[in-house]
């Protein structure tokens, strides 16, 4: 006989953070698409409350759905956003060259948004059937091939910030999956020496460091050598990256050494955003009455810089409200993969938690001139339905895997 389904049991403290996430997007979307005249001509507010009931009922499917069936569906999941990814390039659309989305059954959805999911759902179920711990180049191979199809095919949209999270998926999952230290950090560290290299003292100080290491590690001599020209290598191959990224995007990493340069250019975005949230002070403007949000100086305000206009209306307190609701979260959700009853279960929750900081760090670094502008949403606050279902779909499977522990 089937146990009965005990709603007393699910991690109410994570549901309550999330929701509380959401309700202060809601807030900002409403505020950031006023015109006088109720909810705006756009109607973005009301897409956002569909989506977020939507997604209500995901997550309650998530929650009743045999955690077994993600172990026996794995592979499946993946190539399926495999299949979608493809699509987009044969008969995807979106703004400008970008080509992102596809429209099926009525719907327009962004494929790679729920790759996120595939990708950390397909690494879940490999590392828990490998032993990472022989350190076999097969089994890291591998790994790396599952998250190199799906980054590549985003890459070509073009979308680089969604690419980039594909890639800060797999170390932790491989840290979490029990992958050695040195091993770790020999895959580590020449993405370190592409982005230390485009500062000579900056990529000095790192091959100072690399060499450190090594010296501490006791590795034999010729495989020391071989992984400080590794590292040499890479930083080399830093001028040919640049070269093939797109003019736009090199615009984006130039204004980071000074958005002023290109006032009204590339540095136009950041700019306008560190004076939203320069200007709330503490307490913020009050609801609908920041000027920067109001007067719609502040660029792409209902989705990659929703924040700014948190920043702006409600200030320092505001601000710190959402972020200490995101650690909550994150706290409760490191928790959740510590007690998961199945290794499994517990790199799934590992992988979302990765995604979820990596989104984080990105949207929030950018709005203050700290990262280059990516077009990454805010985790549950920026508006976009593929967004906020993926999103909801995390915190479902999350709070499955909590049931169950």
């Amino acid at each position: 006989m089937a146990k009965q389904f005990k709603i007393s049991k699910l991690d109410w403290v994570l549901i309550s953070s999330t929701v509380l996430l959401i309700f202060l997007g809601l807030i900002a979307i409403y505020s950031s698409n006023y015109g006088g005249s109720g909810l705006g001509s756009s109607g973005i507010f009301t897409k956002q409350l569909i989506w977020f009931a939507l997604g209500l009922f995901i997550v309650a499917v998530m929650i009743l759905v045999p955690s077994r069936a993600f172990f026996d569906f794995a592979y499946f999941l993946y190539a399926f956003a495999l299949f979608l990814l493809v699509l987009v390039l044969i008969m995807g659309s979106g703004r400008g060259t970008e080509e992102r989305w596809i429209r099926l059954f009525g719907f327009t959805i962004q494929p790679s948004e729920f790759a996120k999911i595939a990708i950390v759902i397909a690494l879940a179920r490999y590392f828990s059937l490998t032993k990472l711990g022989q350190n076999r180049i097969k089994d890291l191979m591998i790994a790396f091939a599952l998250v190199a199809v799906p980054l590549y095919l985003v890459k070509e949209q073009p979308d680089l910030g969604t690419s980039l999270v594909y890639l800060s998926i797999l170390i932790p999952m491989l840290f979490w999956a029990g992958i050695q230290p040195f091993t770790l950090f020999i895959l580590v560290s020449p993405f370190m020496s592409v982005i230390s290299s485009t500062n000579f003292f900056f990529f000095l100080a790192w091959m100072m460091l690399i060499i450190g290491i090594l010296y501490l590690s006791k590795k034999p001599l010729l495989v020391i050598a071989g992984i400080f020209l590794v590292n040499i290598g890479a930083g080399v191959t830093s001028q040919y990256i640049w070269n093939n990224l797109k003019p736009y995007q090199q615009a984006r990493l130039m204004i980071l050494l000074g958005p002023q340069k290109d006032a009204r250019g590339a540095g136009y975005q950041v700019l306008q955003s560190q004076n939203a949230i320069g200007s709330g002070g503490l307490t913020g403007k009050g609801f609908l009455k920041g000027t920067q949000t109001q007067l719609k100086f502040l660029p792409e305000q209902s989705t990659d810089f929703i924040f700014s206009v948190l920043g702006e209306e409600f200030g320092f307190i505001g601000i710190a409200a959402a972020l200490t609701l995101f650690f909550i979260m994150l706290y409760r959700m490191v928790n959740i993969a510590v007690s998961a009853r199945e290794k499994f279960e517990g790199l799934i929750v590992i992988g979302f938690v990765s995604i979820i900081i990596f989104h984080i760090f990105v949207n929030t670094g950018m709005t203050v001139g700290l990262m280059p502008v990516t077009g990454l949403p805010l985790p549950f606050l920026s508006y976009g339905g593929s967004f906020l279902l993926t999103c909801m779909l995390m915190i479902g499977i999350t709070l499955n895997i909590a049931y169950k522990r």
